[in-house]
């Protein structure tokens, strides 16, 4: 047995008899269905390297991007401070959150290719030099605003390929059989990571700092608990593990192979969720509901899209994270002041409900 079947075999899967057209070994999985992808000899493919190597890059790759998005998103926490030192509305500063998403928007873009090119290590420590020193900038003394807008989006542009080149060394590691759950990690650390980072998510989409105007800023923090919950709680519970499972229970129907439409049933309890999150958030705020109704609406919306998360990036053959992120800090205040919270977060809700005539599109390919 070559060195790579060897150690494939201590990694969990098992090799069975030669194919008599190849005269080598089929690895198979858990199911006792062949690997998908099946590694080869060379001991520079990834699919090669021991577990404890795979999960050290695993590690490294959440981590990158948990920072990616953390650091473009931390100074949400200080608005009420950018708003005063550079004497603008509380519209113009949303513009902080929305530059820095458009900058990992164009350094998803940017950056692709290359890492294909010069390799996937290069292209993160480059980038992430650039979100580094980018960072460091935004400290200085006296800086104007535009100048800082300017870069809050070089420091997006930084952070943009952690995602997508983070979301391919996942691809480069994980066979078919695994990759939901391992997928789920990763996404995980990125949700994870909007929500430490002054909760992006929240700050975005809720319009956190205006509902709970009468809470201190630490005491608003504390209130984004179900968020993280939320997200943690249905990745625990399904989510990853859930999609692999479901998959492999789909693919007895298809002579043993898995298709990318299999990945998509969870989209549908993930739009559940998030439309009925987004709601119950709107109106708790707009009628002065219990606190705990906006930490219950909270939860349910994150546990949403963790779960949607997921499935879409399972079901991509490479991650492109939304590109319309950006654009929601530009008009949220506005739509909020003309309707209310109770009908513009119904609506939010109920577009998301038409991801679901989308999953079925895809599915009936």
């Amino acid at each position: 047995m070559s060195e790579a079947l060897q150690r494939e075999s201590a990694d969990g899967h098992v090799p069975t008899p030669a194919v008599p057209a190849s005269g080598r070994a089929v690895l198979v999985d858990p199911r006792g269905l062949p690997l998908v992808p099946q590694p080869n000899s060379d001991p520079l493919d990834p699919l090669n390297w021991s577990k404890s190597e795979k999960a050290l890059i695993l590690f490294i790759v959440c981590y990158a991007g948990f920072l990616s998005i953390y650091l473009t998103t931390a100074p949400v926490a200080s608005l009420p401070l950018l708003q005063e030192h550079f004497n603008i509305s509380y519209n113009k500063v949303n513009w902080s959150l929305g530059v820095p998403a458009l900058g990992l928007a164009i350094g998803i873009l940017l950056f692709a290719g290359f890492s294909d090119i010069w390799g996937r290590r290069p292209v993160l420590l480059g980038t992430t030099l650039i979100t580094l020193v980018a960072t460091g900038c935004t400290t200085t003394a006296n800086l104007p605003y535009v100048a800082y807008l300017l870069l809050c989006l070089l420091q997006g542009i930084g952070a943009g390929p952690a995602l997508n080149v983070g979301f391919a060394i996942v691809q480069d590691i994980t066979y078919e059989h695994e990759r939901g759950f391992k997928t789920g990690l990763w996404i995980l650390s990125i949700d994870v990571g909007g929500m430490i980072g002054a909760f992006r998510v929240v700050s975005i989409l809720t319009m956190g700092p205006v509902a709970y105007a009468q809470y201190s800023t630490q005491t608003q923090g504390l209130l984004w608990l179900g968020l993280i919950s939320g997200t943690v709680t249905i990745e625990i519970v399904c989510s990853g593990r859930m999609l692999d499972n479901l998959a492999s229970r789909l693919s007895k129907s298809n002579n043993d192979i898995i298709t990318p439409a299999m990945y998509l049933w969870l989209a549908y309890p993930a739009a559940l969720l998030g439309t009925g999150g987004c709601i119950l958030w709107g109106l708790s705020i707009d009628r002065h509901w219990h606190f705990m109704a906006g930490e219950l609406a909270l939860f349910i919306f994150a546990a949403g899209l963790q779960m949607g998360n997921v499935t879409v990036v399972t079901y991509a053959i490479t991650a492109y994270p939304g590109r319309v992120a950006f654009l929601v800090p530009w008009f949220i205040n506005d739509w909020v002041e003309a309707l209310g919270f109770a009908w513009s977060f119904a609506t939010q809700g109920l577009i998301t409900l038409l991801v679901i005539p989308s999953v079925m599109i895809l599915q009936m390919r």
